[in-house]
């Protein structure tokens, strides 16, 4: 659609006018220099932040340090539109620190503003802070406290230490993990949305945004913007995928002996109380804003905390569960809870089917099939709702467009693959015997995959549902770009309102909203062995 002329359903030739236009838009180059400034300065703040905590946990034994890494992971999970809305409330040109900053004096207005490209490369820097803890958390423990210890008896200091040998050894995990974040804020909608639209700082993704649900629609730009923003995560994607091969051929040797065990590296007094004030600072820095976003939840305006006329309220709940909004907020519920559910379900009966023909197929077909379940991954969600957007208003012959079926669809098309790699390990360890003993018992096709596979996978199969689940439940771009007018689920209720200036009824869904999605990985995490990193 990038090299097409008209919008949707009007005809139209081949042409590079949407390429053209993005050359002579003067606010283009704005926008790609707002990009670039998240895309790098979020990189470092969330590889500074990740590896930090790392480190504290590992080398240094930092009392707190493992509550750190947990507020880490818990925001990191949390959708980024509420993450950035969190921000807005403490560091916003209303916000509580500029408030306070007013209320003693200090200055007459407002000090700080995260609503520009440096609010939103910090915010979303500190969101994707617990992935990088989690990439590199393994390979940082990993590091023989031999070799830390032979640097230490060398004359070297715990910092030289760290340097030199811990993040030397670790370079290629940190490297991969700075590129995936890279990519992940690149492609990022919900937070530079939230963040960026007050002031009318785009990125690259909330540009093609505007471009095509603003009247007139402008298809040709937002494709051919889209197609920069996938060469970009292809890009990278590419170089992830470099390092992490030529990683894999070297590694560590060390002497046999007693097993590796960690030595937590001695510091000074002052070293100590360092190490202390920065785990403390970290701490701040992530449970501030979602505390105040609980916080101001309950209070009767999200903003002027220190005003006389500010106290607490049950009110915007009651407004929700029983009251005026009850109808939108219990419709916008269990329009969530449907599409995560059957969404989820049918994402995992298509992924297991693919992933059968993939593992016991033995073709061409499996391997190209394999091969093409990758596509997914590179392409940015708002990309993807894009070309569906446009799909389903030009070659909508199922009177789709419009329902919760197309949601649906769009977000199973990206799950499926995730669904796929949970089912693949699963049926790669079940031997082709099986099935031959049910092929001369006379069992068809149907009945071997019912009687015989599903049994076996059910782990692989709960597994992918879950994770399948959260996504879904958590999705914000696809339902923005895809929803019919008046339809909701609690992200796009939650910003509606927050557009409209309800922004106490923001508050308040998005606390709703935080408090099930921490419920369902606590149980996630008590009941099931699936990885954090795949709840994102």
């Amino acid at each position: 659609t990038s090299f097409w002329s008209t919008i949707p359903g009007r005809g139209g030739h081949f042409s590079l006018e949407g390429y053209r236009q993005i050359l002579e838009i003067p606010r283009v180059a704005s926008m790609l220099y707002n990009t670039v400034v998240v895309i790098v300065f979020g990189t470092i703040i969330a590889v500074f932040l990740g590896v930090g905590v790392a480190l504290l946990i590992n080398k240094f034994d930092t009392p707190g340090s493992e509550l750190v890494s947990y507020l880490l992971i818990i925001q990191y999970i949390l959708p980024s539109i509420i993450v950035a809305l969190s921000w807005s409330l403490i560091a916003g040109p209303n916000g509580v620190i500029n408030e306070a900053i007013q209320t003693i004096g200090l200055a007459q207005g407002p000090v700080i503003n995260v609503h520009n490209e440096w609010g939103i490369a910090f915010a979303l820097g500190v969101h994707y802070a617990g992935l990088v803890y989690l990439l590199v958390n393994g390979a940082i423990a990993s590091v023989p406290s031999s070799m830390e210890e032979s640097a230490r008896v060398w004359g070297a200091n715990p910092y030289n230490v760290v340097k030199r040998v811990t993040l030397a050894l670790s370079f290629p995990s940190i490297l991969v993990a700075a590129i995936i974040v890279a990519a992940l804020v690149a492609q990022n909608f919900g937070g530079p949305l939230m963040l960026g639209l007050p002031s009318g700082t785009y990125v690259i993704s909330t540009f093609i945004y505007i471009n095509v649900a603003r009247y007139p629609t402008n298809f040709a730009v937002a494709s051919a913007l889209g197609v920069i923003l996938i060469l970009l995560i292809v890009l990278a994607l590419i170089g992830q995928w470099y390092i992490k091969g030529s990683s894999e051929g070297y590694q560590t040797i060390v002497g046999r002996g007693t097993e590796d065990t960690q030595v937590s590296l001695s510091l000074t007094r002052r070293s100590r109380m360092m190490t202390a004030v920065l785990t403390f600072g970290v701490a701040g820095i992530i449970l501030l804003p979602l505390a105040y976003l609980l916080i101001s939840s309950f209070l009767n305006a999200a903003v002027g905390i220190f005003s006389e006329y500010s106290y607490l309220t049950l009110e915007h709940y009651l407004r929700f569960f029983v009251g005026s909004r009850s109808a939108a907020f219990w419709s916008a519920l269990l329009n969530t809870f449907f599409i995560a559910t059957v969404g989820s379900f049918l994402s995992m009966v298509i992924a297991s089917l693919i992933s059968y023909v993939i593992v016991k197929g033995k073709t061409g077909l499996s391997t190209l099939l394999d091969i093409m379940m990758l596509a997914p991954i590179a392409i940015p969600i708002i990309i993807l709702g894009v070309a569906y957007l446009w799909f389903f208003i030009t070659y909508d012959v199922l009177n789709l467009y419009g329902s919760v079926w197309v949601i649906i669809i769009a977000i199973a098309s990206r799950e499926i693959v995730y669904g796929t790699r949970a089912a693949n390990s699963s049926l790669r360890s079940i031997g082709d015997s099986l099935e031959e003993v049910a092929q001369l018992s006379g069992a068809n096709l149907l009945t071997i995959l019912k009687r015989v596979y599903y049994p076996l996978i059910r782990p692989g199969f709960a597994a992918g549902f879950v994770i399948a689940f959260t996504h879904y439940f958590k999705a914000f771009t696809i339902p923005i770009l895809l929803r019919e007018s008046g339809f909701h689920v609690l992200s796009t209720l939650m910003f509606q309102s927050w557009r409209n200036g309800h922004i106490s009824e923001a508050v308040t869904i998005a606390t709703i909203t935080a408090g099930i999605i921490v419920t369902l990985v606590a149980l996630i995490q008590r009941f099931t062995d699936v990885e954090l990193t795949s709840l994102s």
